[in-house]
């Protein structure tokens, strides 16, 4: 009878298997987590713009005006829309402020830089105002601080009301 070699894997195979997967992972993981905090940005800048066209469309469909606002501490801390509305249908209802909708809590390390704050729908006209009443055109700037190497996104607001979303083409842009 003749002895059968057990059959596996040796030692010197098992040590280049984990080498190679461990090269694999070593280039994989970084691309990953850019991967994944460009579609956090790409979310946050989705919503933004979502919730700015709901503002403009509430505004001029509701006839009244509608003023999107950073929530404290600035638009990284999120933001809503506001509008005036009557208590009742009589001559002499009282004028409240009733929230629209409200966006808290962007992704970890999103930052949103924006310097006009509120932004006013006109409900009449749908154009886009600043505190004082000046057509403004706007551009929100999309980072995140936590990752080097992204790109981010821009979303811009005319005083129309028109949206575009747009991807910085290079990572100087969010200064990293």
């Amino acid at each position: 009878m003749s002895k059968q070699r057990a059959r596996g894997f040796t030692i010197i195979e098992l040590m280049v298997s984990v080498a190679v997967i461990a090269t694999i992972l070593a280039f994989a993981f970084p691309s990953m987590r850019l991967m994944q905090t460009n579609s956090r940005m790409a979310s946050a800048a989705n919503d933004l713009a979502t919730d700015l066209k709901q503002g403009r469309a509430a505004a001029v469909t509701n006839r009244t005006n509608f003023t999107v606002a950073a929530q404290v501490g600035g638009w990284s801390n999120g933001w809503q829309a506001t509008f005036m509305a009557s208590t009742d249908a009589a001559e002499n209802s009282v004028q409240t402020q009733r929230m629209a909708l409200q966006k808290i809590g962007l992704p970890p390390g999103t930052t949103i830089v924006q310097s006009v704050n509120p932004l006013i729908f006109n409900g009449v006209t749908g154009r886009v105002t600043d505190n004082a009443g000046n057509s403004v055109d706007v551009v929100f700037r999309i980072c995140n601080s936590q990752i080097s190497n992204e790109t981010g996104f821009d979303v811009m607001l005319n005083r129309f009301g028109r949206i575009l979303i747009q991807r910085h083409t290079n990572s100087t842009v969010c200064g990293s």
